[in-house]
């Protein structure tokens, strides 16, 4: 597929609506291997921030370059059962190092998501830059 956001028109997140964590399993490999990235979100309960259920799914792009390749460049996290919602939500994908990698090597991705404030508050649709840094071990 392609990238959904080519010519990054999408408005950055200038606050922290949602809350990235990325853990990378194993924490260090060897060229050509492969590790699986878990990335978890979750709105801000200090700025009351909230899934909007009601349009497009979350979207992570992922951004391989240099021999990289992954299971899935496109990923989509489910959308919640209710209008709006704050659960946790979680993306997985596999990554795969080429042959020549070398030392700590930053895959960028990006998340696209609509995001809503406070009660009444308004709603946005947010483009934020998750970037995956992966240890290469020789």
């Amino acid at each position: 597929g392609a990238s959904p956001d080519p010519d990054g028109r999408t408005t950055r997140a200038t606050a922290s609506w949602i809350d990235t964590e990325v853990v990378v399993v194993p924490s260090s490999i060897k060229p050509g291997e492969s590790v699986r990235a878990h990335i978890t979100l979750r709105p801000n309960s200090r700025l009351q921030a909230h899934w909007n259920n009601e349009n497009e799914p979350v979207t992570l792009w992922v951004d391989v370059s240099d021999g990289w390749k992954t299971d899935r460049r496109l990923v989509t996290a489910p959308l919640g059962d209710q209008p709006e919602t704050t659960e946790t939500r979680s993306i997985e994908l596999e990554l795969k190092a080429p042959d020549d990698a070398q030392g700590t090597v930053r895959v960028s991705t990006y998340l696209l998501y609509y995001v809503c404030e406070g009660a009444d508050g308004t709603c946005l649709y947010l483009r934020q830059d998750v970037p995956i840094d992966i240890t290469i071990k020789q």
